[in-house]
């Protein structure tokens, strides 16, 4: 398809569909489940915004440019107990959810960690330091502002 009608995208590129088709595909996707939520961008409904944008407004879907460093929200309780499980964070600014760290020890831990949770900038749940007695410092939070406390350690 070279060109949808006013009011219809490209989707997939070989039909047009109209919004309500593509918002439908956006809702049948749980969040944290690791489907595509559908969004708007240049004339075709697509799986995710594009790097370097990102949707402001979920009713219209459509992506927006990044001021700066693009939001990514990680959902769900994480355990980091190792470089490798932090680095299941890397590039996260938002965790929708909570965070325990439990760090035993490693080489260079703290520059490890500050390269995969560096970008932080909000926890919606809670933070927990337990028995890391290799850190002596939390600076590797470089740019975490804000711990909502939303749900709290049982």
């Amino acid at each position: 398809v070279d060109s949808c009608p006013p009011g219809f995208y490209g989707f997939e590129g070989w039909r047009c569909v109209s919004f309500k088709f593509c918002q439908d595909l956006r809702n049948k996707c749980k969040p944290g489940s690791g489907c595509d939520e559908y969004v708007i961008h240049k004339g075709n409904c697509i799986p995710e915004c594009p790097s370097g944008y990102t949707t402001l407004n979920s009713t219209t879907l459509n992506c927006s440019p990044c001021a700066g460093l693009c939001p990514k929200v990680c959902m769900d309780l994480h355990t980091v107990d190792s470089v490798t499980a932090a680095q299941a964070l890397r590039g996260c600014t938002i965790l929708n959810g909570s965070l325990v760290v439990n760090i035993r020890g490693g080489n260079n831990i703290a520059a490890e960690l500050e390269a995969s949770l560096g970008q932080l900038e909000e926890i919606t749940g809670y933070l927990k330091i337990r028995r890391s007695y290799a850190l002596v410092s939390l600076s590797f939070f470089r740019k975490l502002k804000l711990i909502r406390g939303e749900t709290l350690e049982s």
